[in-house]
């Protein structure tokens, strides 16, 4: 999938989310974090921000992803 059109999604989820047209539940920030391995490294940042794991993912983590990308 283009870079463009998955940039494009996950900021839509963060304009909803914003708006409070879509509530974030416990449930979906699991699924989220169960996601965030798989996405590319260029929007893991957007998409912590928007799906609201900001408080969930810590930096190490980050870390940890960063190393396991380069392996």
């Amino acid at each position: 999938m283009p870079l463009l059109v998955v940039r494009i999604a996950i900021n839509h989820i963060g304009i909803l989310v914003v708006d409070g047209k879509l509530n974030m539940s416990e449930d979906m920030r699991k699924l989220a974090m169960e996601k965030l391995e798989v996405l590319r490294a260029e929007v893991v940042f957007d998409y912590v921000k928007h799906m609201g794991l900001s408080g969930v993912v810590k930096e190490d983590y980050f870390l940890q992803l960063a190393k396991r990308n380069l392996d």
